[in-house]
Parts: C-alpha cells; structure tokens; sequence
C-alpha cells in the first residue's frame, strides 16, 4: 500500500511543479508587458513634450503672423489713402479747380502734382537729399533688425516687444518715406 500512498504525493508534486511553471510562465510575461508599458509611459511623456514644443511654435508663429499682417495692414491702408489723395486732386483738376486737398495722411499729399507748370522744382539742396536718404535707410535697417529679431524670438515676451517695433518702424517708414 506505500505504492498508493506515493503515488497520490507524487501527482501533487507533479501538479505543484506544473502550477509553478505555469506562474513563472506568467511572471515571465508580466514582465515583459511591465517593461512594454515603462517604454510606452516613456514614450508617451516624450510625445506629450513633443506636443507641448509645437504648441508653443505654433503660438509663436500666430503672433509672428499677427504682426506681419498688422505691417501689411498699415502699409496698405497708406497706399490706399495716397490713393484716395491723388484720386480727389485728379478730380478737382479735371474740374478746373486747383486745390491742395491735404487730408490725406501720405506722402502723395507732399508731393505737388502741377503739370501745368514748366518749372522744374529741386528737392533742396545736395546735402539735404542725402540726408534724407540715409535717413530713409537707418529706419529699413532698424525694421529690418527688429523683423529679424521677431522671427528668431523664442520667447513669446521677445517676439511681442520685437513685433511691436517692427510694426512701429514699418508704419513710420511708410508715413515718412513711402
């Protein structure tokens, strides 16, 4: 009878080495599906920083935009006033009228257009055409560093300040020389 005895011993040994295969087995596996998950956690925290870097830029390009579209505006807006200038003086000299409408904010309004005159007008003296010249080219230079520097900002404080000045020395460019 000690055969029978050891016999059911030995099958709960067989089935209590089987079961810890079986567990380690699994162990195993969670393990494998625990460091799949650190990779995906890690994975994830990368894309979220990823995420949060181009939301940032795309921040950054939006007022970039808002400024350039602030300088266009005004330049246009100037244009079209010039416009509107030379439009009223061509009526009124079609009418026979010779009025100097000033109400334009431009330069048009600076510029006399007398055709009927033969008299050739200089624009000053030498020295005063090359002071407004380089004039004209300090204020490109200062828009054209403050431009730079809006498009190089990191910052949305850098790219503010830069922006405003650029849209600042534009209008001023365009008010003065255009």
């Amino acid at each position: 009878m000690e055969c029978n005895e050891n016999q059911p011993a030995s099958t709960d040994l067989a089935v209590a080495k089987a079961k810890i295969k079986l567990l380690q087995k699994q162990v195993n596996e969670l393990k494998e599906v625990s460091a799949q998950v650190a990779s995906l956690k890690t994975d994830i925290h990368g894309l979220l920083s990823v995420q949060l870097e181009l939301g940032r830029r795309m921040a950054l390009l939006e007022e970039r935009q808002l400024h350039r579209h602030d300088m266009l505006f005004n330049g246009i807006k100037r244009i079209a006033a010039d416009v509107q200038h030379l439009k009223q003086h061509v009526y009124s000299h079609d009418a026979g009228g010779d009025s100097d409408v000033d109400s334009g904010p431009g330069s048009a309004r600076k510029t006399p257009l007398r055709s009927e005159s033969l008299e050739v007008k200089s624009p000053g003296t030498v020295s005063a055409a090359k002071r407004a010249s380089e004039n004209r080219r300090n204020f490109e230079r200062a828009l054209q560093h403050h431009v730079t520097e809006m498009n190089d900002a990191k910052t949305m404080d850098e790219l503010q300040s830069a922006g405003a000045l650029a849209v600042k020395y534009s209008d001023q460019l365009f008010r003065n020389y255009l």
